[in-house]
């Protein structure tokens, strides 16, 4: 077994010479909610994304008790343990890394689909050359505002705030959110610690970790921003 999620566990197989994931969600104790309602629609975006940044799904498979996905193994850890080994990422690998995330999320977007649980260890390194895949595994220190004040809200805004937490992560080596201190989130702007970061950096932080989701930064404003231009 390499990976254990909340509904399912992932271990590594062989179809022919190729070595894959195959991620088995059982069926046992799980609500009628995750089973008629979360669990399709796991299986819809499993089989309907394609795309370079986002894990590759072979096959699909049911029975009975459980579900099986074969997908493409990523075999470089996530990316919560590079920053963990290695500290903030320079400006270079984390404008690259960082635009590889927010591509796969604009195209999920325009498939009309948000991800609803972005954080740093869903995003799993390929061996090749630090390229990306964008796993479905929320944990709170990622979450946005209004979800946490169980407001309506708009999932793909509150995508935009996830991203936020993860280019913070990148670039200071650490969360700006812990979880014994969530009432942050809800009650003030973010603040960046005293390290050197590029300005442009600091300004994509902030208009992404807006509390309020009408002011909060999209993923045009994102690609489009002085950081990456």
């Amino acid at each position: 077994m390499i990976g254990e999620g909340a509904y399912g566990k992932i271990f590594i197989s062989t179809v022919g010479n190729i070595n894959v994931a195959v991620k088995i969600i059982s069926k046992k104790g799980k609500s009628n909610e995750y089973l008629e309602k979360f669990l399709p629609r796991e299986l819809e975006a499993a089989s309907k994304l394609k795309h370079e940044n986002i894990i590759n799904v072979f096959d699909v498979m049911e029975s009975k008790n459980s579900v099986y996905i074969v997908m493409e193994l990523a075999q470089g850890g996530d990316l919560l343990d590079k920053i963990t080994e290695e500290g903030p990422l320079s400006k270079e690998e984390a404008q690259k890394i960082f635009k590889q995330i927010v591509e796969a999320v604009e195209y999920m977007h325009r498939q009309n689909m948000a991800h609803r649980d972005l954080k740093l260890e869903n995003i799993l390194l390929l061996m090749q050359k630090n390229e990306l895949s964008n796993t479905f595994c929320g944990s709170a220190v990622y979450t946005a505002p209004e979800i946490l004040k169980g407001e309506a809200y708009d999932a793909f805004k509150a995508d935009v705030w996830s991203l936020g937490v993860i280019l913070y992560g990148l670039v200071y080596g650490a969360l700006p959110f812990q979880e014994g201190s969530i009432i942050q989130v809800v009650q003030k702007t973010i603040s960046l610690p005293q390290m050197k970061v590029d300005k442009d950096c600091e300004e994509l932080i902030i208009s992404m970790l807006e509390p309020e989701a009408a002011k909060r930064a999209n993923l045009s404003d994102i690609l489009s921003s002085k950081w990456f231009n």
